[in-house]
């Protein structure tokens, strides 16, 4: 070969080596890119997701737990926990006193009257029967030891006073301590002092049925409003 052509062969080569050069130049430089656009492309998504993590664990907090404890536990409490003052209720006495001469039942029909937490009134009326014997007993007079009565609202209630207890229509006991239990709106238990009564009902209470329990009020309310009935 003469040195001509040996000096254009030189520089193909030469031309050949620098093209590839710069391909591969080129195509780790595109790598570089793509490798830096993924990288900023990932922290963006990294960065929405916890702004929308943020933003949705705030919302839950602040309109969902808070807004139930608000609206929910708070709002049955003010509406619903605090009971009625106002109310009356009535029923039948159906009761059975246990004896060593025999067992009395009892029959009859009683009337509560609560306003503003005082109770005004409760009268019971009952006939006794051993079967060949029979006599009358009533209540009056109750007066409660406090003026705060509350019928709950499951509509249970205890009221502790004193009260006169008469047979056969007149008077037998006065300013005897009592206990009026109604339990659960459906249930009436009187209590009377054992020794106070001379131990005429044995130590036993008087039972009954609650045939109904009606919110009521003695003073009308404001913009001609009357109440439903009069306690």
């Amino acid at each position: 070969m003469n040195k001509k052509n040996k000096c254009f062969t030189l520089g193909s080569d030469y031309k050949n080596v620098l093209g590839l050069f710069s391909i591969l130049s080129l195509s780790i430089l595109t790598a570089m890119l793509l490798m830096l656009v993924t990288d900023l492309s990932m922290a963006d998504i990294s960065q929405v997701r916890a702004q929308s993590s943020d933003s949705g664990s705030e919302g839950v907090s602040d309109s969902g737990s808070e807004g139930v404890s608000d609206s929910g536990s708070e709002g049955v409490s003010d509406s619903g926990s605090e009971g009625v003052k106002d109310f009356v209720a009535n029923g039948h006495v159906n009761s059975t006193i246990y004896t060593l001469t025999g067992n009395w039942a009892a029959t009859g029909k009683w009337a509560l009257a609560v306003d503003d937490g005082k109770v005004t009134s409760f009268n019971t009326d009952m006939v006794w029967n051993n079967g060949t014997a029979g006599h009358t007993h009533e209540f009056r007079n109750f007066v409660a030891d406090n003026d705060n009565i509350v019928l709950g609202p499951d509509r249970t209630v205890s009221i502790k006073g004193v009260m006169d207890v008469g047979s056969n229509r007149a008077i037998s006991w006065t300013g005897i301590p009592a206990e009026i239990f109604i339990d659960k709106g459906k249930i009436i238990t009187v209590s009377l002092d054992d020794e106070g009564t001379n131990k005429h009902f044995g130590g036993q209470s008087i039972h009954g049925t609650v045939d109904a329990i009606t919110q009521c009020g003695l003073k009308p309310g404001p913009e001609m409003e009357m109440p439903p009935t009069s306690c």
